[in-house]
C-alpha cells in the first residue's frame, strides 16, 4: 500500500513526542492526525479514514487502555490496528490484554516506529 495514502493517528499527551512521531511519519509519506487525549482521538476516528492507530498508554481522563478497549469494541474500528507505546515497563501485558497489533517502548527507536507501521499497513 503506497504510504501517501494512508493516515496514521497519532495520540499522546505529550506535545513533543506527538510532533517527534508526526513529523517522522510524514517524512515518509504518511498523513498524520494527531490527538493529544483518548477523547479527541475518538472524534478523529470517527471522521478521518485512519488505517493505523499509534496510542500512548498512560494519558490523563481516558488512557490508551480505555480508548484501546473502546476501539476493539465498536463495529467500525476493532479491526483497527494498533500500536501501543509507553515507558511502563509491564507494557506487553497490558498491549495483550487490548489486543495491540504491535507494541513500542519509549524511548523508542525510529526506525522501530517505522518497522510497526509499515508492518501494519500491509495487514
Amino acid at each position: 500500500m503506497d504510504p501517501k495514502k494512508v493516515k496514521v493517528l497519532v495520540v499522546d499527551d505529550d506535545p513533543t513526542i506527538r510532533q517527534l512521531c508526526a513529523d517522522v511519519l510524514t517524512d515518509e509519506g504518511y498523513i498524520v492526525v494527531t490527538a493529544s487525549s483518548g477523547q479527541d482521538a475518538l472524534i478523529h476516528l470517527e471522521r478521518n479514514g485512519i488505517k493505523v492507530a499509534l496510542i500512548d498508554m498512560m494519558m490523563p481522563v481516558m488512557d490508551g487502555m480505555q480508548l484501546c478497549r473502546i476501539l476493539r469494541s465498536s463495529e467500525k474500528t476493532h479491526h483497527l490496528p494498533i500500536i501501543v507505546m509507553s515507558a511502563a515497563t509491564n507494557l506487553t501485558s497490558k498491549a495483550t490484554e487490548v489486543l495491540a497489533n504491535r507494541v513500542l517502548v519509549k524511548p523508542f527507536d525510529i526506525d522501530k516506529l517505522l518497522s510497526c507501521v509499515e508492518q501494519l499497513v500491509v495487514v
